[in-house]
């Protein structure tokens, strides 16, 4: 897909996307039903780097973090679209086993997370 092409054409693109239950994936379910498409086509993968490299070589199209392609696109290797802010959050998770050491170095990074993320300790 070239840089000017809309973002409409992805619409039909193959999906390269991890398994069901991805919350990317579930948000891009939406999105895409959202715009009446229906029949989403998908090519499975098992980590972000394989995911974004089926991309570059134009297996298809992805919904993938923002910060996980900056490299690409400042290289001109792939084009990403803005979606509508309804779909393009997902929550994540930082865990860790409850009865595992708690380091200085740990409990400092849970301390910038808190500081500096919109975040609900569960």
């Amino acid at each position: 897909m070239g840089n000017s092409a809309p973002i409409e054409d992805i619409f039909f693109k193959p999906n390269l996307m991890n398994t069901i239950g991805c919350p990317n994936r579930i948000q891009l379910e939406a999105w895409l039903k959202s715009k009446g498409v229906s029949n989403i086509r998908y090519m499975e993968f098992n980590n972000l780097n394989s995911i974004i490299e089926g991309v570059v070589a134009d297996l298809g199209a992805s919904l993938v973090p923002q910060s996980s392609i900056e490299e690409y696109e400042k290289a001109g290797l792939i084009k990403s679209f803005e979606i509508p802010s309804k779909y393009n959050v997902t929550k994540t998770f930082f865990i860790r086993r409850k009865d595992s050491l708690l380091t200085s170095s740990l409990s400092k990074f849970i301390e910038m997370v808190e500081l500096n993320t919109p975040y609900k300790r569960i």
